[in-house]
């Protein structure tokens, strides 16, 4: 197991940014019921390395994100501070 054998370089972001890190991580989450945090963040990942002179791969991706994990009709909507926040 990839956390096992690095613990000493395993950090939060090499374990989401490591093939292998990512897997172990995405499985711990489908357990809390929060995989979608991981997609998300990996989408956002792409949208934010994309080439930035195609619009329409942009525009794509930004549409998929917004309809995969913001809009409150999608099934892996994530939970963002603007609507989680306490009131007052």
């Amino acid at each position: 197991m990839l956390l096992a054998t690095h613990q000493a370089t395993a950090t939060p972001y090499r374990c989401v940014t490591v093939s292998d890190g990512r897997k172990v991580f995405r499985e711990f989450l489908k357990t809390e019921y929060s995989e979608e945090n991981l997609l998300f963040w990996v989408a956002c990942e792409e949208l934010r390395t994309m080439d930035s002179h195609d619009e329409d791969a942009v525009e794509d991706q930004a549409r998929t994100i917004y309809e995969d994990y913001i809009s409150t009709l999608s099934p892996k909507e994530v939970r963002n501070s603007l609507t989680t926040a306490s009131p007052g």
